[in-house]
């Protein structure tokens, strides 16, 4: 783990991102975009590519340009088959089936609710589907652990913007200086710094940790399994306490 700085410092609630963070998604992303390519016949992308979208907070069709060759014939009826192979993946094949959580986010997650933590979800992805469902195939009715959920239908712009922290904040009656926002991509750790919250990067989505690192999170970590190693959870007169140690 690496830290900005060294210091303690209250926090009221904890905001987390979806996919890369709660969500293990990555590698079945990359697997699915290379299906996508081969069903439409185009040669397979460049997966350091796929992982850069990912990580730069832009919808990924909005790049889908830097993926193809650029004398590709008839690049928009290419995209547009791509897109639909693309939806039928997540209905009909077995992806959805194979998302799980992170592993050890259980865990952490149970604890904090047992401390009576406040957690949100701030996602610039959808909700419904393989959000739900890795949950609850650990067991964990989300209405139960999380207290809001924050998605690109409830907000107008998407991360590197503040808007889904502000906006989860705000439902969880907090000010967003007194929560912690834990991302995987570099778009995470602005967002939560445009917002003023406190920033915790973890390395098991799309941020490597020279790009996290670019950025100046309060703490990089390896995953949210590993946050109670830098997070520890003391009851105050305001409510708790986080420290950052070197």
């Amino acid at each position: 783990m690496s830290f900005r700085k060294s210091y303690k410092q209250d926090f009221e609630a904890i905001i987390f991102d979806l996919d890369g963070t709660l969500i293990d998604i990555l590698g079945l992303f990359l697997e699915r975009v290379e299906e996508v390519w081969q069903e439409v016949g185009l040669p397979l992308p460049d997966r350091n590519k796929v992982v850069e979208i990912l990580a730069g907070g832009r919808r990924f069709w909005d790049d889908w340009e830097k993926l193809v060759p650029p004398d590709l014939e008839n690049p928009e009826e290419a995209k547009k088959q791509c897109m639909e192979i693309d939806e039928q993946f997540w209905v009909k094949g077995d992806y959805v089936a194979r998302v799980k959580l992170i592993p050890g986010a259980k865990g952490v997650l149970t604890a904090l609710k047992e401390a009576k933590i406040p957690l949100g979800i701030a996602s610039s992805t959808k909700w419904e589907g393989y959000g739900l469902k890795a949950f609850r195939d650990e067991g964990i009715e989300p209405e139960d652990f999380f207290d809001t959920v924050v998605t690109a239908l409830d907000i107008p712009q998407i991360k590197p913007a503040p808007d889904s922290i502000l906006e989860c904040a705000k439902r969880l009656g907090i000010s967003p200086s007194e929560s912690i926002c834990v991302g995987d991509a570099p778009v995470d750790v602005i967002a939560g710094k445009k917002a003023g919250t406190i920033t915790i990067a973890v390395l098991s989505g799309a941020g490597s940790h020279e790009a996290l690192s670019r950025e100046n999170p309060d703490a990089i970590i390896q995953s949210v399994a590993n946050l109670f190693e830098i997070v520890k959870i003391r009851r105050t007169p305001r409510g708790r306490f986080a420290y950052f140690r070197t």
